[in-house]
């Protein structure tokens, strides 16, 4: 018996191919499924503010963050909820699991030797701006750790956020620079 179980290999590797071909069937289906769930999870919110339920858009926007994998654009989505945030007074607060992933980038910064370890702290920071979209704090170390890896675009988009959240903050000058 070989160790394809008594098929030829190519017979086999066929099979495989064909399953491969099956699961990529099946996972179009949920995108499209997920798509309109984070669309309808995204009008609800709209609505909420519309009707000045700000706290209620607020949630809803970070529900939408939350489900929406790194392939979904969630800009118009982060934006949203910071405008939200913005209008309540006071802010809504950062959840102590956001802190954690801050906590956790900064950690990651501080033993980064190459690339990949500033690509750890992004990814916790825009795991904190899921949960909580109108934190300045975490835009501007996103903008600074994303200007370090080499992505000027996605550091200025950040801090251009940093600055919508905090307007009048010691460093806006500067950081307009």
């Amino acid at each position: 018996t070989s160790m394809y179980g008594g098929k030829d290999p190519v017979a086999a590797a066929q099979s495989t191919q064909d399953k491969h071909a099956a699961e990529k069937v099946v996972e179009i289906p949920r995108e499209v499924a997920l798509a309109e769930t984070i669309r309808k999870a995204e009008e609800a919110a709209d609505q909420a503010a519309r009707a000045g339920k700000l706290s209620e858009a607020i949630s809803l926007y970070a529900s939408v963050l939350a489900k929406a994998p790194r392939s979904q654009p969630v800009a118009r989505i982060r934006e949203k909820a910071l405008k939200v945030a913005l209008s309540m007074n006071p802010p809504p607060p950062v959840s102590e699991e956001a802190k954690r992933h801050l906590v956790r980038a900064e950690a990651f910064v501080k033993l980064a030797k190459d690339q990949e370890g500033l690509r750890h702290a992004v990814e916790e920071l825009e795991e904190a701006l899921g949960l909580a979209p109108w934190w300045d704090r975490a835009y501007y170390n996103l903008g600074l750790i994303q200007e370090k890896t080499g992505d000027p675009q996605a550091a200025a988009q950040s801090l251009k956020r940093y600055l919508l959240a905090a307007p009048y903050a010691a460093n806006a000058a500067a950081v307009k620079k």
